[in-house]
């Protein structure tokens, strides 16, 4: 099968949430994703998801979604980017690297034969450890 452009995959649905606890509130968010039918969102975006390495991609699956994440070593921060499974199943995702200093990030490399572009996820808490990670980061 012939891989597809992005806009074959891509209907411009991209949100955002800046979630405050993605365990706390994680059936909510399920219903909030569910109430788009059929026009659920090609990427979803989450920043502050306060994950730990102890909190598996299972607990956190969501129907149809691959998860990319980046938890925050200390307490609080982390984002996740899900991606449909639609998308996944025509292009190559590489995660291209993670939090830096005391930004909380994710960038992912989405590639196929006819299309590659970026796609980040930053969150840039109130008072990061250093203002100059701040500059280094841009």
């Amino acid at each position: 099968m012939d891989k597809k452009s992005l806009s074959d995959y891509f209907v411009s649905t991209v949100a955002y949430n800046n979630v405050a606890s993605l365990m706390a509130k994680f059936d909510d968010f399920c219903a909030f994703v569910d109430t788009y039918k059929p026009y659920k969102p090609t990427i979803i975006m989450l920043s502050e998801t306060w994950l730990t390495s102890f909190i598996t991609d299972e607990l956190i699956s969501l129907d149809g979604y691959t998860i990319f994440r980046s938890d925050r070593v200390r307490r609080g921060g982390g984002v996740c980017v899900y991606i449909s499974d639609l998308v996944l199943a025509n292009f190559t995702v590489t995660p291209l690297g993670g939090n830096t200093g005391g930004i909380d990030s994710l960038f992912l490399k989405v590639i196929n034969s006819s299309t590659t572009f970026a796609l980040g996820c930053v969150y840039r808490p109130s008072s990061p450890l250093f203002n100059d990670d701040i500059i280094l980061f841009i």
